[in-house]
């Protein structure tokens, strides 16, 4: 799983590619999910990879997958730092970083309080998406909300009921946003807005919807949007409202997208202040610097 850094709302988390075959992704990810992750941590069954389009990028990232599962995510680790001589040295480490995530996954599976996303540039079938409802239902009250194109019929932004606690938005041409970041056009913000209305018990459904509204104004480049969503975290662990992080110099090998937006790190940082931290320890001499030590160390054990 993977959440938009500075997009989608706490309760809406989508699931990202289970394979690099887009066609395979969704029973990839249903077998996944009927074995509960079994050994997705394993290091005998992960590899080091480039993807095809990480070939021609000026700073080409290495991704790690499960060889059974077809599941992959991204490392934040750069050839250039890590030649292919020495990057299997680092599945014994990322393992560790799979297993928090695996471990997180299911605690979220098993509470039901999110909104499930499909969402996929190949067509899938409704037989399909209601075996993967089916399973997500196994393990908790979990919703689900499948993505297709906007069409006359059905306006962009729209939600329309399937059956219990699984929907069907729509947005526009949505084989366009599969290739790059979620699209944050209008429609888009409009169909996560529609989907937290559905469900007002969720926890911080106005926080969720104000933020989501007002995402493309405060976030005017993708680097913002990273440091927005970190300051946010810190500012509901630490109960310190509105605390910004926007003026804080982070160090070189973080400063970029490709290194703030990966999951391990935003979901280990939220961990280590729900953990680690109070209101009371906090002041900005302090916590600022500590905060951005911890997110320098995770991505130097990763």
């Amino acid at each position: 799983m993977q959440q938009r850094a500075g997009i989608l709302h706490p309760h809406l988390l989508r699931f990202s590619a289970a394979s690099e075959n887009s066609a395979e992704r969704l029973p990839h990810l249903i077998m996944l999910l009927k074995y509960r992750l079994h050994q997705l941590e394993h290091t005998d069954f992960l590899e080091m990879f480039l993807p095809e389009e990480e070939w021609n990028n000026v700073d080409p990232e290495w991704r790690i997958r499960h060889k059974i599962y077809k599941w992959s995510t991204h490392t934040g680790l750069l050839v250039k730092n890590f030649p292919k001589e020495t990057i299997n040295k680092k599945i014994s480490d990322f393992s560790v970083v799979i297993e928090f995530m695996k471990s997180q996954f299911l605690r979220e599976l098993e509470l039901g309080r999110k909104v499930w996303i499909w969402k996929s540039s190949v067509p899938s079938s409704l037989s399909n998406i209601k075996k993967l409802h089916d399973i997500l239902k196994e393990y908790g009250p979990n919703k689900l909300l499948w993505v297709q194109t906007a069409n006359n019929e059905h306006l962009p932004g729209t939600v329309d009921q399937i059956e219990a606690d699984l929907w069907c938005g729509y947005i526009k041409k949505p084989s366009e946003h599969w290739k790059g970041h979620w699209s944050e056009d209008a429609d888009w913000f409009e169909l996560l807005k529609n989907a937290l209305q559905i469900y007002p018990e969720l926890d911080g459904y106005s926080e969720g919807t104000q933020s989501i509204e007002s995402a493309p104004q405060k976030c005017s480049s993708e680097q913002e949007g990273a440091v927005h969503i970190l300051s946010n975290i810190a500012s509901l662990q630490l109960n310190i409202p509105n605390l910004s992080l926007e003026n804080i110099q982070f160090p070189s090998e973080i400063s970029g997208w490709d290194s703030l937006k990966h999951v391990n790190i935003i979901m280990a940082v939220e961990e280590y202040f729900k953990t680690s931290l109070s209101a009371d320890d906090f002041d900005k001499t302090q916590t600022v610097p500590s905060f951005i030590s911890v997110i320098n160390r995770l991505m130097q054990t990763s």
